[in-house]
């Protein structure tokens, strides 16, 4: 997992994928732990990320209801193979 401050609060995530979407942004797809508005499904924009950093927790498949095929991106950087 990683932790990050964004919009000024600081998030633990999971990363699952990260893409270039139609209007350029690049995006970080990931579960939110916690931080910020509480657990969930959460796009970040990559260059709103400050103080990124590898923490020590792992996670070991995605989280259910990932679907990267159903986000808006043009292009794939990395991302999780899903579970079926």
């Amino acid at each position: 997992m990683v932790a990050f401050v964004y919009d000024g609060n600081r998030r633990v995530v999971e990363p699952h994928m990260v893409s270039v979407y139609r209007d350029g942004d690049v995006m970080l797809h990931a579960w939110q732990r916690c931080g910020g508005s509480g657990t969930d499904w959460r796009d970040f924009e990559v260059a709103k990320i400050e103080r990124l950093a590898i923490t020590e927790w792992t996670f070991r498949k995605p989280h259910s209801g990932y679907h990267p095929s159903a986000k808006p991106y043009v292009r794939i950087v990395c991302r999780l193979e899903p579970v079926e």
